[in-house]
């Protein structure tokens, strides 16, 4: 499964599709969406700490539907992604970071750009999917959020 290729953003422009890179967590923030129903995962949109985090909510939403969508339909499934969940730089570090590293290639990454500022998308897979009749499993990629331990400048 691909990721969605470039498209309009509103008013703000086209998000272009960039060759991926590797993942770098220092100074970034995240908007995070769970993926639930038959198949299991989070998606991460990953972007600078300091840059419109509703901005980059919105443009998360766009893919994490996209994505999720794309799958439904390839594998005729249901799935549904949560609302968003905005992650500051410490809670990336701290939550996010070794949800990712731990995973042992169960994940892609897709750099974009919109204007002048890049981000990345990162879909994380579960290692195995449930039908979703089976309501007890538990959701294996939920983000436990600590309070902020200090604050942000």
């Amino acid at each position: 499964m691909d990721f969605p290729g470039g498209f309009d953003f509103y008013h703000l422009g086209q998000v272009e599709a960039l060759n991926s890179t590797s993942i770098d967590f220092e100074g970034k923030q995240a908007v995070a969406f769970q993926l639930y129903g038959d198949q299991e995962g989070l998606f991460v949109l990953l972007f600078a700490e300091g840059l419109d985090t509703s901005l980059y909510s919105e443009l998360g939403n766009v893919l994490a539907s996209r994505m999720s969508r794309m799958l439904s339909e390839s594998s005729d499934t249901d799935l549904m992604i949560s609302p968003p969940r905005l992650l500051n730089p410490l809670q990336v570090k701290k939550s996010l970071a070794p949800i990712i590293q731990n995973q042992s290639g169960n994940f892609r990454v897709q750099d974009y750009r919109l204007g002048t500022s890049a981000f990345q998308f990162i879909f994380v897979t579960s290692p195995t999917s449930r039908t979703s009749s089976d309501a007890s499993a538990s959701i294996p990629y939920s983000i436990e959020l600590s309070p902020f331990e200090e604050p942000l400048a």
